[in-house]
């Protein structure tokens, strides 16, 4: 994670290696795993917020999304191009939206 003179910060995952492919499918349980798994951080982050958990569980469910998501690239053969080129659609879209400059936090 770097930070910037803007107050915003540059966030890097570490690297994830997908699960055995014995383990996955390109299939709708593998996206419920994804909500599944969501659902369990949005637990622990609110849990944290309200001081009744911990970073390191918040974390620790944070890493789980992020297995899921590795899983699920791996599964639907998602290439680095693709994801790259994604992330570059949304940034701009963000962009256009605001999301990079201060003010009034919308979430809709």
């Amino acid at each position: 994670m770097t930070g910037g003179g803007n107050g915003m910060r540059e966030v890097t995952f570490p690297t994830l290696t997908a699960f055995h492919p014995d383990m996955q499918r390109a299939d709708k349980q593998q996206i419920v795993k994804i909500l599944e798994e969501t659902a369990e951080l949005s637990v622990a982050a609110n849990d944290y917020r309200k001081g009744e958990g911990s970073r390191e569980h918040m974390a620790d469910e944070l890493a789980d999304v992020l297995q899921t998501l590795a899983n699920l690239v791996d599964a639907y053969q998602l290439t680095d191009d693709e994801i790259t080129a994604a992330v570059e659609r949304v940034t701009a879209h963000n962009r256009e939206r605001g999301r990079y400059r201060p003010g009034e936090r919308r979430m809709f």
